[in-house]
């Protein structure tokens, strides 16, 4: 891998890490046995809800980003810049390994930028004064985490290829202080 790719890559590398950990905790506390969900509801039901909303939208931020399409007139960190580099010296690969995962990966995120577009970054003008009736499509826990994953196996893929090593990027450790199952450990102790 080149000089420049390997840049590139390293800090998507760091960027997707920084993702898993906001990913764990929020599957932690929101993805939980029906007790657990209780249980946040009963500590602090709106606080519970409006983390879950931020965490949830940062997600769907950050995968945007990482995703975003290179022909911007900013120059932007993304897989596609990554694909951009690596294709300069390697383009067999970038052909026959990574295109179709990358074009797989696009369609997935056709409705994170939707919603990134209509409700995050911006208020849809049409929706919020109701002359669309159509609604924004929502997101599910699942669609998260299919882009996630998709994202971390090209990435390793990537990473195989040039450095014969693995990141296990969903075995991130978050410090226990840090992390949802604690929090709820520790609700349910002052119950």
């Amino acid at each position: 891998m080149d000089d420049r790719s390997a840049q590139l890559f390293d800090a998507l590398r760091d960027e997707t890490l920084a993702l898993y950990v906001r990913w764990k905790p929020y599957r932690s506390l929101y993805t939980g046995a029906p007790p657990d969900i209780d249980l946040l509801n009963t500590s602090g039901a709106t606080l519970f809800a409006v983390l879950q909303a931020v965490i949830f939208d940062d997600l769907v931020l950050r995968l945007c980003k990482l995703t975003e399409p290179v022909g911007t007139s900013y120059e932007n960190l993304s897989i596609h810049r990554l694909r951009a580099a690596l294709e300069a010296h390697d383009p067999e690969f970038v052909a026959h390994q990574l295109e179709k995962r990358l074009a797989n990966l696009d369609v997935h995120c056709r409705p994170l930028r939707t919603v990134r577009n209509k409700r995050i970054a911006h208020v849809d003008l049409q929706h919020a004064l109701r002359v669309k009736t159509d609604p924004v499509a929502g997101l599910t826990r699942g669609g998260i985490e299919r882009v996630v994953r998709m994202l971390d196996s090209i990435l390793n893929l990537v990473e195989e290829r040039y450095r014969h090593t693995h990141t296990y990027y969903d075995a991130i450790l978050v410090p226990l202080s840090a992390d949802g199952e604690r929090l709820t450990e520790i609700l349910r102790r002052g119950q």
